[in-house]
């Protein structure tokens, strides 16, 4: 199956260009106006899905040329992107995010590792994302696994890795601690982002921090921002706080709900609070207000408090 995003500056046009390219029997699987990133395509995006996409035939007078392949050049200072955290934090969607969000800004040459063997099916999410947006993915199992997929992979500069949720049980964690390890010797710029969720509770961001405090992680990347506010101010969690922050999610669209989290920060200081309206300040009773309604120029006459007969003496 074949699925391709069509941009134009019409919805017409957009459908043109996906039946043209993919055919009649082409299944629309979602039509809406280009995000910011990628406005300069068109100003509407048309998503289509075809299984079987018919063949394009070059014309009879056009002799096909041959390509050959560009050689290898390994990039120099590359970026590795490591994600760690435990499970249901986050950590696959935000390898596609990064990656296809890289990729299709022109700002980097990105490939995906994925570590994530611990659970049955657990690489195929990113994979299928990797199948789509055409960036390279390798599946990782031991530490020959991740050499070779360095060697690779060398003409990348932007690798992103997907890790396992670790238990305190899990013999996993030393190796991938290991292997963690090794990329920082290697000469590549390597930043460890623990993945945290705004729905985990104080406690559980504290076991998070120490738990995952093998990979000496130096970035936060907190997810989930549209369900939950990620709370640091509690106490015992001053060194995650103490993290740095590049990007931040609030959905699950990929890759539009990652956010830099620079400009999220600006735009939340930049946003006046309304403002609030003193109290309004209590009434004061004098004593001398007490003590004048107790003077006798206040107090009725006492004809009218007191009813009199009015029946004679007999």
């Amino acid at each position: 199956m074949k699925i391709k995003s069509f941009y134009a500056e019409s919805m017409d046009q957009a459908f043109q260009a996906a039946t043209a390219e993919m055919g009649e029997e082409a299944l629309i699987l979602n039509t809406r106006e280009a995000p910011s990133e990628f406005r300069h395509f068109g100003k509407y995006e048309v998503v289509c899905a075809c299984a079987n996409p018919p063949q394009q035939l070059a014309p009879a007078s056009v002799v096909p040329t041959v390509t050959l392949p560009a050689p290898v050049i390994a990039a120099k200072h590359r970026r590795i992107v490591v994600l760690v955290g435990p499970s249901g934090a986050g950590k696959t969607s935000c390898c596609a995010k990064i990656a296809i969000k890289a990729k299709c800004s022109g700002s980097a040459s990105p490939a995906l590792l994925t570590w994530d063997s611990t659970r049955v099916g657990g690489p195929d999410l990113l994979r299928s994302f990797a199948d789509i947006s055409g960036i390279p993915i390798r599946e990782l199992e031991c530490d020959e696994d991740l050499e070779a997929a360095l060697y690779d992979l060398r003409s990348h500069d932007l690798l992103i890795v997907d890790t396992p949720a670790l238990g305190a049980d899990q013999d996993l964690a030393p190796s991938i601690a290991a292997a963690h390890r090794k990329l920082a010797t290697d000469g590549d710029n390597v930043e460890t982002h623990l993945v945290l969720s705004g729905a985990f509770s104080s406690a559980y961001l504290q076991k998070c921090f120490d738990l995952y405090s093998i990979f000496n992680p130096t970035f936060l990347l907190p997810t989930h921002l549209d369900e939950a506010i990620l709370d640091l101010s509690g106490p015992g969690l001053e060194r995650l706080a103490g993290l740095h922050l590049a990007w931040c999610t609030t959905g699950r669209a990929v890759p539009e709900d990652l956010q830099d989290s620079a400009q999220v920060l600006a735009k939340a200081a930049a946003i006046k609070p309304a403002p609030v309206p003193p109290p309004p300040a209590p009434e004061v009773t004098s004593i001398e207000q007490i003590l004048t309604r107790f003077r006798r120029e206040e107090i009725p006459p006492s004809t009218h408090l007191i009813r009199t007969s009015t029946r004679s003496a007999a």
